[in-house]
């Protein structure tokens, strides 16, 4: 099955794996027959992608050899053999690990699965697991751990660059994990020299992050700019427990249901780079059922194939009930129970759930799915919790019924082309650079529409921009409550803000008469400026937040499907000229007569 993907030949549907009997420890307990059945299984599943992990300490097993006063004499194995002159030994390398994972990828290739490679695995389930040589060390900053990690790149790409089961490298298993960043320069120094030196080794294969957590800021180590200048595709750990404002409802339902692919679209329009869904997970069933875990993977599997993001792959692929004991499974109880399978590979929901969207693409009438259409660019400014805004305005256009995709403002000289652009939640006093802001009404002058929701952020010039002048603001919080064609609206300002229309057209006014959504006339184009930022509390359940935004839609132009809010709808246009319209009811109940957590598919 061909899909339009993400740097990759076909839509990944798989899992992140270590053996099911063993775990991290599968390396130096070695079992082909064990990894031969778990290949098997989840390719009997519909799974065509696997993540594997060389860990680092059984791959590059060296260490100093020290003379008086601990003066390092020489680096050699851990048994004190010296690193031979040639093969790949020189460079630290056990070439009993080596051949165990060409079998593996041998074994991969049998089962027609395609590898994703963590490189350097120091980082995993919560422990370490170093070479002994870099012990008590900065692996970002210290030399000896540079020439290390370079050498162990080197000499692993190499051996592996020709294996037809591999279709990406990465640094390793979440690299800003490894070591404490001493800022912004530190890390990008460290990504380029790992990056480069894995181009350098093979300039065939993309080169993906293997990172999440990164933010939009450029003055925060591992940030997204910095990703997508360095690296060819990006990656996301679409957790809910470890991103703020996402797990506030059971996985499968809204909202938490969406942090996954807007997440995911964050990072690939703030670092102008494609970014897939790398590990996904549900905590086991200490966290949700089977049945949820079912319903909330195979919606994640629809939702980032309708958003071209190419990849979907669950943490993990076994439980390790089988090694639960060992070290670190015994440290960390929630690692315990993540697979797709148990560990005797009995199927869980989330295996079923990948049987039954690969099967369901196999019955398809068309080989590919074009991009879906785009209807609003969202604008990603400095505002330090750019991602609760950019959160709440995927939310928020969903439900509305637009689709969106995000750029950042900072890192661009142009802005991609539209119609409808979207600034939310404006905060603070320096918004952007002066020469962004008039990038951006220069798009207004020749016909966009641009609508600004603010927090406490200050766009200058504003009055002869906006025709609305700000009577005052103070810095105590403030609820602010309005009527918009008959619906009652009720927000939270940081800090109160008080409009006066100057020429602009009042949308909606205050109980007591002051504007709070006005528009306003620009060149060829128009201008809404919305006195409150619902993107901020878009998560909380029960508002109607989404009214608003289908409002502000509306003022620009947009004609949007009738549709119910827990209803997501892309559009995907073929060469043909049809058009086919794509329903995700991401909600745990029925909705449009679409079963929860189902989808539904029509040629208009």
């Amino acid at each position: 099955m061909k899909t339009s993907l993400r740097g990759f030949s076909e839509f990944s549907i798989g899992c992140n794996y270590w053996s099911s009997r063993d775990g991290v420890s599968m390396w130096r307990n070695w079992d082909e027959r064990v990894v031969d059945g778990d290949f098997a299984a989840m390719h009997e599943y519909g799974m065509n992608t696997v993540r594997v992990f060389p860990l680092w300490s059984d791959f590059q097993p060296v260490k100093y050899l020290c003379e008086c006063a601990g003066d390092v004499r020489e680096l050699a194995f851990v048994d004190g053999t010296p690193l031979p002159k040639s093969g790949p030994g020189q460079y630290g390398l056990s070439e009993m690990m080596l051949e165990r994972f060409r079998i593996m990828a041998d074994l991969a290739l049998k089962h027609e699965l395609k590898l994703v490679v963590g490189l350097l695995t120091g980082w995993m389930s919560g422990a370490m697991f170093l070479p002994q040589a870099l012990e008590n060390r900065n692996l970002f900053t210290d030399f000896a751990a540079l020439r290390l990690e370079v050498m162990f790149i080197r000499g692993f790409v190499n051996e592996f660059k020709d294996h037809p089961a591999i279709v990406a490298w990465e640094p390793g298993n979440e690299c800003n994990c490894l070591a404490r960043s001493t800022g912004v320069d530190c890390c990008w120094n460290w990504l380029n020299t790992i990056a480069s030196a894995i181009r350098l080794a093979d300039p065939s294969r993309p080169v993906c992050t293997g990172m999440h957590g990164a933010k939009n800021n450029p003055r925060q180590g591992f940030n997204l700019q910095m990703q997508g200048e360095l690296f060819d595709v990006l990656t996301t750990h679409p957790y809910p427990a470890f991103t703020p404002f996402c797990g506030r409802s059971a996985l499968n339902n809204i909202p938490a249901v969406y942090h996954a692919t807007a997440e995911t679209l964050y990072y690939s329009g703030c670092s102008g780079k494609p970014a897939f869904i790398e590990e996904i997970g549900a905590f086991g069933p200490g966290c949700l059922s089977d049945e949820r875990t079912e319903a909330y993977l195979y919606t994640q599997l629809y939702s980032a194939w309708a958003h071209d993001l190419g990849s979907v792959l669950w943490w993990c692929g076994f439980s390790f009930d089988r090694c639960s004991e060992q070290y670190p499974y015994r440290w960390v109880g929630m690692e315990r129970e993540l697979g797709a399978f148990k560990g005797d590979r009995t199927p869980l929901g989330a295996a079923r759930a990948a049987k039954r969207f690969a099967d369901e693409l196999k019955a398809l009438e068309f080989d590919e799915l074009p991009p879906r259409q785009i209807d609003a660019v969202v604008i990603a400014s400095e505002n330090p919790e750019m991602w609760r805004a950019a959160y709440g305005s995927f939310i928020l256009s969903k439900q509305a019924g637009f689709e969106i995709k995000y750029c950042t403002i900072d890192n661009i000289d142009e802005l991609p082309e539209s119609d409808f652009y979207l600034l939310p939640a404006i905060d603070s006093y320096w918004v952007m650079d002066l020469q962004k802001y008039r990038l951006l009404l220069q798009k207004v002058e020749q016909g966009a529409t641009l609508c600004v929701t603010a927090d406490s952020g200050m766009l200058n010039p504003f009055v002869e921009v906006f025709s609305c002048g700000i009577d005052f603001c103070t810095e105590s919080p403030a609820t602010v409550e309005f009527t918009l064609d008959g619906n009652r609206f009720s927000c939270t300002q940081s800090k109160s803000r008080q409009l006066k229309a100057a020429g602009c057209d009042v949308v909606a006014q205050d109980d007591a008469g002051n504007p709070q959504i006005i528009v306003n006339k620009y060149g060829k184009g128009k201008l809404i400026y919305c006195n409150v930022a619902p993107e901020p509390d878009a998560w909380q359940q029960g508002n109607n937040y989404f009214l608003l935004y289908r409002k502000f839609a509306q003022l620009a132009g947009l004609t949007l499907p009738e549709k119910a809010p827990e209803t997501g709808v892309t559009r995907h246009v073929f060469a043909d000229g049809r058009v086919l319209e794509f329903r995700i009811n991401y909600a745990d109940h029925e909705v449009e007569g679409i079963g929860a957590n189902r989808v539904k598919l029509t040629w208009l």
